[in-house]
């Protein structure tokens, strides 16, 4: 028996050691160099339009819902809950996260997880809260690595439809 196991270890070290690089998560570190929680709340800056955070905004009906992600500039914005379905005290890349805004910064009174909504007559897609209808059920939000050794540098937010290859940018 001792002599079956031997084996087994071995080739088990070898495909460990062989593994890209690529397939292992780096923990997900806030503006001050800390850990991402786990369901915390954080504010969450878009880098490529400029200063200011998060927001919501209303569509173009009169109803409080659905909101839309906007970007609300000169402003921290609004702090988003993050939290992964995964058992972990922090946040990684490239797993799973679903992220949320507090509801007593919105009128609309349904839950607000961010949403994937259908695409438009464009082919646009947006990111919504507070929505009923149809959703992208088969996505999944992730926080990517960032690319970049520039220090502060984003954290790209993506979401992954069922084929892993048609990975789009929030």
């Amino acid at each position: 028996m001792a002599s079956f196991l031997l084996p087994v270890a071995a080739v088990t070290l070898v495909l460990f050691v062989l593994s890209p690089v690529s397939s292992v998560a780096a923990p997900i570190l806030d503006t001050d160099g800390d850990l991402v929680k786990n369901g915390g709340s954080y504010y969450i800056i878009p880098r490529l339009i400029g200063v200011g955070g998060l927001a919501l905004t209303k569509g173009n009906s009169s109803s409080p819902c659905p909101l839309f992600i906007t970007q609300k500039l000169y402003s921290n914005g609004l702090p988003v809950l993050m939290s992964s379905p995964l058992k972990i005290g922090f946040l990684m890349t490239s797993m799973p996260i679903e992220f949320y805004f507090n509801r007593e910064y919105a009128t609309c009174n349904k839950e607000l997880r961010w949403w994937v909504a259908e695409e438009d007559e464009n082919n646009n897609s947006y990111v919504v809260v507070g929505a009923d209808g149809k959703f992208k059920d088969t996505y999944a939000f992730k926080i990517e690595e960032a690319k970049t050794v520039v220090p502060d540098s984003p954290y790209p937010v993506t979401f992954v439809k069922a084929d892993p290859k048609l990975a789009s940018y929030v």
